[in-house]
């Protein structure tokens, strides 16, 4: 363990955080105030008298001879069930997937995969409100219409908090089923709640199972053990020790098939940690560098997973360890271990947010580029056309890189295999700068890293990868806009936020074929060693 951790550790020596996290005390925190935001702390023991419904849901879609279940979430309602959803087969014949984007190539290519008199849409939104779940709803209700489906909202079930519009809307319209969410479980410590159990419970899967692996996370951090020997206090020791100590990148090395899981902790962390100017940088899907790329911000967590392909990240982490990075390994043996794993994360974070001394449970700078949406948007009804983004200069952009701070690639494009190669392209040539690059579709990572672009560090510089006009296409529903033009909306919304807060800014249209347009940029930077401007 190196100093800044053992400082880390000591640090929650001195508060008693663990004792203090499980008694449930709100001084802990900052601004928590009246808040009821710890009914995590319950689960997943709390969890198991509430899966009947889940079960019940299951076992109705089976016999009317539903094959796909798509869930249509943002952010915590979906990111833990596109976890588990990556981890399990289909057990009972049902195939499950996560649809979150409103980009209609995106949406195309799920519903290429589907038979509509075969298709349950599970619709998650804690708040019951959320922009995106009621525009797929819509799309989707007219999609089952037109296919002949006669009561389309009887291939719909919500899952939301008790006396939401969601919930509202669901009894008063007819659809097939609700199930409730805690309002005591924020939705990104919401994985062991119906959000996130909806996956493995509709492939068939054994919830009891996957519960009591959560519990062994959930025991393991229990109080009166030695923290060193606590995986939650350790972990938080490194987040809160190392971001103390000046370093605010926390670089995600994971085995390949825990891609989803880096998504969710990449949620967890930027959302939770990265507000009132500072806060950890999560960095997850980086491609691997030589360790001489990596510079002093940097500090590193391996989840490795037993029997995954590991010899390249491997070898790696043990090049970082010599050369004096600070590095925690963290094993999972199987991936029945990976619910506890996530229970060990939420409680780490809520540490780590006591010794930073900020509130991990709010996000307060989402609502600002919702505003500006919502203004783009509300022009239409107005007969105002949506402007085209602002192109940028990627030169300039690249010139204006801050040393020790970091890029962020954000793409409104389908997300596809061959468009990850090539976004992972460019985010090493920037890498290569010994700048850190994380990268994000949206609209997801507007619920997921966007408080931390807004809130966090004042160092990030984004680039905006997305069609510089809205495709021309049919208003959903009753409304005065299409997907694409909402997921246009919000593009422009986010950028224009992020340029108020004077920060390195530029949006690049990669024309009709996206993939050579990241390689083009990426062929700019190739054998560039030009250090960054600030």
């Amino acid at each position: 363990m190196d100093d800044l951790t053992r400082q880390g550790l000591a640090a929650l020596a001195e508060a008693d955080a663990v004792e203090r996290l499980w008694r449930r005390d709100r001084t802990l925190w900052p601004g928590l105030g009246d808040l009821d935001a710890l009914g995590w702390l319950e689960y997943p023991a709390a969890g198991l008298g509430r899966l009947d419904g889940l079960l019940n849901l299951h076992d109705s879609a089976r016999q009317r001879g539903i094959s796909h279940a798509v869930l249509l979430g943002m952010g915590g309602s979906s990111l833990a069930a596109a976890v588990f959803a990556s981890l399990y087969e289909p057990a009972t014949g049902i195939r499950f997937r996560v649809l979150d984007s409103t980009v209609p190539d995106q949406v195309a290519a799920v519903e290429a995969e589907l038979t509509p008199r075969r298709t349950l849409f599970l619709t998650a939104s804690k708040s019951g409100t959320t922009t995106e779940v009621w525009s797929l709803l819509e799309h989707y209700r007219n999609w089952l219409e037109r296919a002949g489906i006669e009561s389309p909202l009887s291939h719909f079930a919500a899952i939301s908090d008790p006396g939401s519009p969601l919930v509202e809307f669901a009894a008063a319209q007819g659809m097939a089923t609700y199930l409730p969410g805690d309002p005591r479980v924020g939705g990104r410590y919401s994985a062991f709640t119906p959000f996130g159990l909806i996956a493995p419970a509709m492939l068939g899967q054994d919830l009891r199972s996957l519960s009591a692996a959560g519990e062994v996370g959930r025991r393991a951090c229990g109080a009166g053990a030695e923290l060193a020997a606590n995986p939650g206090a350790r972990l938080a020791a490194l987040l809160a020790g190392q971001t103390r100590g000046g370093r605010d990148k926390l670089t995600l090395l994971l085995s390949p098939r825990l891609a989803r899981l880096g998504l969710w902790i990449e949620q967890l962390v930027a959302e939770s940690l990265g507000k009132n100017g500072r806060g950890i940088v999560p960095v997850f899907g980086e491609p691997l560098l030589a360790e001489q790329h990596y510079g002093p911000d940097r500090f590193f967590c391996y989840l490795r997973l037993e029997g995954d392909q590991n010899e390249a990240t491997d070898l790696l982490a043990e090049r970082l360890e010599g050369s004096g990075f600070a590095l925690q390994r963290r094993g999972v043996p199987n991936v029945g271990a990976i619910p506890g794993e996530m229970f060990v994360w939420m409680f780490a974070v809520a540490l780590a947010g006591a010794l930073l001394e900020m509130n991990p449970f709010d996000q307060p700078d989402v609502q600002a580029a919702k505003d500006k949406t919502a203004n783009l948007l509300a022009g239409l009804a107005e007969g105002r056309e949506l402007a085209a983004l602002p192109a940028g200069d990627f030169g300039q952009w690249v010139n204006r890189l801050q040393k020790g701070g970091y890029a962020a690639l954000l793409s409104y494009y389908p997300e596809t295999a061959d468009y990850d190669r090539a976004v992972a392209g460019l985010a090493g040539e920037i890498g290569r700068l010994g700048i850190a690059v994380t990268s994000a579709y949206g609209p997801r990572y507007l619920h997921s890293t966007g408080q931390l672009h807004k809130g966090g560090p004042r160092n990030g510089s984004f680039l905006f990868l997305a069609p510089a006009r809205p495709p021309l296409e049919p208003p959903v529903a009753d409304s005065q806009y299409g997907l694409g033009t909402l997921a246009h909306a919000q593009a422009g919304g986010d950028l224009a936020r992020l340029a108020e807060l004077d920060l390195n800014v530029a949006g690049i249209d990669l024309g009709g074929d996206p993939v050579a347009g990241l390689n083009g940029l990426a062929s700019q930077l190739a054998g560039s060693d030009r250090p960054p401007g600030n």
